[in-house]
């Protein structure tokens, strides 16, 4: 979001909406159609500028970078757009200044897994690059081929030096063992490196990963195969709360089940901060039906956590003020949550063409990839 216009990233464009009357927004133009179709886009803002890091949904081939000015929001300007061979883009990423960090992932269709954690230089808009990757990418093998064993399911920083990485323990197999948490120590992203691991007792796979304060947050499944289908609905979802005062040991506070909750497709699942003690947590479904979930976190020892009926899956969710926006296949919905525990449907616009997508803040929708 930006000033009064929100930019929504899907699957055949980007589309620009208007939220200054927040009860009445208007979709005023779309960009990138030409380029993005049956896309995956994963966009931030950076700079005043629209970064878009997507890939094609199957059989991606490289990771394409579209950079817009948003010097007039109601009309970007193409600034770069670039293909890099590195593929299968897994979930949402995260910046630090011009600094961005990748979370890669597939499975491939004769069975097994694969992934890395990439770090890339976008300090000249014009020009961005690869700086590095945790396991390593062979770029002549077709990118992500030569990576590590497991997804990366999910990652989030913590301080100005580590990230936390959500994944399973499958070996390079369809099966996972165990739900870990990797520290990664980024200070120099040509050359990161694994400082720390933590299992998440009663997990097989990482869905999510959040911070708040001090207190790490994690979403994780019991369910130890990494199934084929993309909508498949993960099951003995898992909230637990970590001390992360000290992210080279984390320390386990607090672990619960949550009855009749799934997550559709192991993956863009994010959990934001609402302010207050709450956070909201993004594609899960109650008893099979898509809800969003807000979680109150003020007692990491107790947790409690209600859910509203939503229209269809969501995708990341972004907050401005008591505003909470939140893509899905239905449009973009607005909620308002200045009574956060009394969390009210404010307002919906339908997008055309969209089959999903991520409301991007300034600071954003699920990918099943196959190989061939």
């Amino acid at each position: 979001v930006k000033g009064d216009y929100a930019y929504v990233c899907g699957t055949e464009d980007i589309t620009i909406i208007n939220i200054s009357d927040l009860r009445h927004p208007q979709i005023v133009a779309t960009l990138a159609d030409d380029v993005i179709n049956d896309f995956l886009s994963v966009c931030r803002i950076i700079d005043n500028h629209l970064i878009i890091n997507g890939q094609e949904w199957v059989n991606a081939g490289s990771l394409r970078v579209l950079i817009f000015d948003l010097t007039n929001p109601a009309v970007p300007t193409l600034v770069s757009q670039k293909d890099l061979p590195y593929r299968f883009i897994q979930n949402y990423w995260y910046s630090k200044g011009r600094m961005v960090f990748v979370p890669f992932g597939t499975l491939w269709s004769l069975g097994g897994q694969q992934g890395d954690f990439a770090a890339f230089d976008y300090s000249d808009f014009s020009d961005p690059k690869f700086l590095g990757a945790l396991y390593g990418f062979q770029t002549d093998a077709g990118g992500i081929d030569g990576g590590g064993p497991d997804q990366i399911r999910t990652a989030i920083p913590i301080g100005a030096r580590y990230a936390l990485l959500g994944l399973g323990d499958s070996q390079g197999s369809n099966d996972s063992s165990r739900g870990r948490i990797l520290t990664v120590d980024t200070l120099n992203p040509a050359q990161m490196s694994v400082v720390h691991e933590t299992t998440v007792p009663g997990t097989k796979y990482m869905v999510g990963l959040g911070l708040v304060d001090q207190t790490l947050w994690v979403l994780g499944t019991n369910y130890s195969t990494a199934e084929w289908e993309a909508d498949f609905p993960y099951p003995d979802i898992t909230l637990s709360a970590f001390d992360a005062t000290n992210p080279l040991d984390l320390k386990l506070l607090k672990s619960i089940p949550m009855q009749g909750i799934t997550s559709t497709g192991m993956a863009w699942t994010t959990m934001t901060s609402l302010g207050n003690g709450f956070i909201a947590i993004n594609n899960l479904q109650l008893d099979g039906n898509p809800v969003l979930m807000v979680v109150d976190v003020n007692d990491p020892l107790n947790p409690r956590y209600s859910t509203l009926a939503v229209a269809a899956n969501l995708g990341e969710i972004q907050r401005r003020g008591n505003i909470v926006f939140a893509a899905s296949d239905a449009g973009l919905g607005l909620y308002d949550i200045g009574q956060v525990l009394g969390l009210s449907y404010t307002a919906q616009v339908q997008i055309p063409k969209n089959t999903g997508g991520s409301v991007v803040p300034s600071q954003a929708p699920r990918l099943r990839a196959e190989a061939d």
